[in-house]
């Protein structure tokens, strides 16, 4: 399994978040958003309807039903996976489950936080051992993705 670190730096994750939803819904792709915070479900819901004028990202959460047709499902619900995502994007330090099965994971962490910068090294060191495939993207000073090696 393929697992993307995104070190937020300079961008917040609702600025940055929605374009990675852009691209994956793009893709064909289904992806599922866990986050442990009730109150951030709502908040990326409607996040999704509102952060840039003109843009589409279909998306929904429980309450709205039909969660096996959405291609972008956000949960706190640690143990589904409604859409059959291909993808699963972790916010809010949820971790990597053993029995998670996806293509690729998709991990947000504020590297201003030096709580979540901690947390976020030990998941790397963790999950190195066990011979993931690990991938380590930086936002450089002018926003873009910077892949380090």
């Amino acid at each position: 399994m393929r697992i993307d670190f995104y070190h937020l730096k300079k961008t917040p994750l609702d600025r940055a978040l929605p374009v990675i939803l852009e691209k994956i819904y793009a893709s064909g792709k289904h992806a599922l958003l866990r986050t442990d915070l009730t109150e951030r479900v709502s908040y990326i819901n409607s996040l999704l309807w509102t952060y840039e004028p003109g843009s589409f990202i279909p998306h929904g959460e429980e309450k709205d039903g039909l969660s096996n047709k959405q291609p972008i499902f956000i949960t706190t619900n640690r143990e589904i996976n409604p859409n059959n995502a291909q993808y699963l994007i972790l916010i809010d330090g949820v971790p990597i489950l053993e029995n998670d099965s996806f293509e690729r994971v998709f991990y947000f962490f504020n590297g201003l936080e030096e709580n979540e910068l901690k947390k976020a090294r030990e998941l790397w060191k963790s999950l190195k051992s066990r011979q993931f495939e690990l991938h380590y993207w930086q936002q450089a000073p002018n926003g873009r993705w910077d892949e380090k090696v």
